[in-house]
């Protein structure tokens, strides 16, 4: 029998006691107003968390407004006024955006856009599915774009109203401006090719080179964001997760090569508190510690970046991986049969490819780990996946140590901005 019930707009406890063996006593309480209040008061420590979420971590935070900005202002203009052979390959490039946007968003607290984000994937989603059938609405999307327009800025009203202009007025000022960076960076750059007594000296290569790295920032600190969110996700879905480790041995690198490809790995994180991690009863079940762990290395081998992620939850389930191959039609029964558990394990980074039955407003859509494989090859890099049924998994993404994106890929970037 309910213990609570909801009629008329008015919350009621119900509490049943038995008087005697004839009789059945129901007692009522309006409890609206603890509930209204319990409400209120959920709101204001959600509100709370999204505002002290911008004020630390504001250098991510207007980083993430930036890329949408062009996201929004440039790449889906150009995207959705592509032909219509051109659309379907489109509709996928906004579709890995918007997904990885919604994460980041979630990841800085934001409270409205990331479900609305969600929705915008749903609409996508349906139109890619119509898209053999039928031509998409394309003002479909330009709505969906507006709508979610409206709801960053009903999020931006809060910290305006919270933490003043001022706080947006900041954004950017260092010691050095960006410009002042690049120039030091090229005058570095023709000092360091030409040749003379004047270079002679160690120490003056030395801080040329140092000048030239002075945009560099710590591997670890592009992924610190997402470790956060991983314990703050471990408590949405009632998991015990300890501290995230992320051991970085002072690899520095360009931001602007490697933060698309950090980014991404918001999805390998949330998938691992969502798949991998278990919650506590399921552990102690297994003879494992309440608490999951998820754990981050970053380190130089043989002149490359190696980046480790390695959790101690369910592990992969080879063979339910392999009927979700055969189910989604990217091998026959036979060809599934013959593949080896690494080929398996790599499927999961497989565009929409997911093991997971239901779409969540955190995984299931099978796109996330897919923006993930997208941005290591772009780097030129690849994935190597280990995995033990019960006992966890590994990922270990190996990438050039680069100080300049490849030329083509400069283009790519410059075409992908206009």
């Amino acid at each position: 029998m309910p213990k609570e019930l909801q009629l008329n707009n008015r919350y009621l406890d119900i509490a049943y006691r038995l008087p005697d063996a004839a009789r059945l006593m129901l007692i009522i309480t309006d409890i609206t107003e603890q509930r209204r209040l319990e409400a209120r008061v959920a709101e204001e420590q959600t509100r709370l968390r999204f505002i002290v979420a911008a004020a630390t971590e504001s250098a991510d935070l207007f980083e993430v407004l930036d890329d949408y900005q062009n996201f929004s202002e440039n790449t889906l203009p150009r995207l959705l006024a592509a032909p219509d052979e051109q659309l379907a390959a489109g509709l996928a490039e906004i579709y890995r955006q918007v997904h990885t946007f919604k994460g980041l968003f979630g990841q800085l607290e934001f409270i409205h856009l990331p479900r609305r984000l969600h929705q915008y994937e749903s609409a996508l989603n349906r139109l890619r599915r119509d898209l053999a059938r039928q031509q998409p609405d394309r003002a479909l999307l330009e709505k969906e774009q507006e709508l979610a327009d409206q709801a960053l800025q009903q999020e931006l009203a809060v910290l305006r109203e919270t933490l003043g202009e001022s706080f947006f007025a900041r954004r950017g000022h260092l010691s050095l401006t960006a410009e002042q960076t690049e120039m030091l960076e090229h005058l570095a750059d023709r000092l360091l090719q030409s040749k003379g007594p004047a270079l002679d000296s160690e120490e003056t290569m030395e801080m040329l080179r140092r000048i030239k790295r002075l945009r560099y920032v710590a591997f670890g600190e592009l992924l610190s964001g997402h470790a956060k969110t991983a314990v703050r996700l471990a408590e949405r879905l009632e998991k015990e997760l300890a501290p995230v480790e992320v051991e970085d041995d002072g690899v520095r690198v360009a931001p602007e090569i490697y933060s698309p490809f950090t980014k991404s790995l918001i999805h390998l994180f949330r998938n691992a508190v969502d798949h991998g991690i278990e919650g506590p009863e399921e552990r102690l079940e297994q003879d494992k510690e309440e608490e999951g762990h998820l754990r981050c290395r970053i380190f130089l081998e043989d002149g490359r970046i190696i980046v480790e992620i390695n959790d101690d939850g369910r592990g992969l389930d080879i063979e339910a991986i392999r009927r979700k191959a055969i189910d989604a039609r990217l091998f026959t029964p036979e060809q599934a049969a013959g593949l080896d558990e690494a080929a398996l394990r790599l499927l999961i980074f497989v565009d929409e490819f997911s093991t997971k039955e239901e779409v969540s407003e955190l995984s299931g859509r099978g796109v996330g780990l897919a923006a993930v494989r997208m941005e290591t090859e772009r780097l030129g890099g690849k994935i190597e996946v280990d995995s033990t049924l019960g006992q966890g998994t590994s990922f270990r993404f190996i990438l050039p140590y680069l100080e300049s994106l490849p030329q083509q890929q400069q283009h790519a970037t410059m075409e992908k901005k206009q």
